[in-house]
């Protein structure tokens, strides 16, 4: 019988996988790298994950601001 314990390879996060964990994470180590959306009328809108992260935070603080907060679990 083998008495060691070999260390196994999991697929296992390192950080949360929740939107808002995921979000920050993007802005921060993606900061320069840019998002391209196709809008309505076949333009191009392009901006970067700083830029979304930025406006997704605005957002949220405008959100809270107004009242609506996370809810109690």
């Amino acid at each position: 019988m083998i008495s060691e314990v070999k260390s196994m390879h999991t697929t296992m996060m390192n950080y949360p996988l929740t939107l808002p964990h995921l979000l920050e994470r993007a802005g921060k180590l993606y900061r320069s790298v840019e998002i391209v959306s196709r809008m309505p009328d076949r333009s191009l809108h392009r901006y970067t994950y700083a830029e979304f992260y930025r406006r997704a935070r605005s957002f949220a603080k405008a959100l809270q601001k107004a009242g609506l907060n996370e809810p109690s679990v």
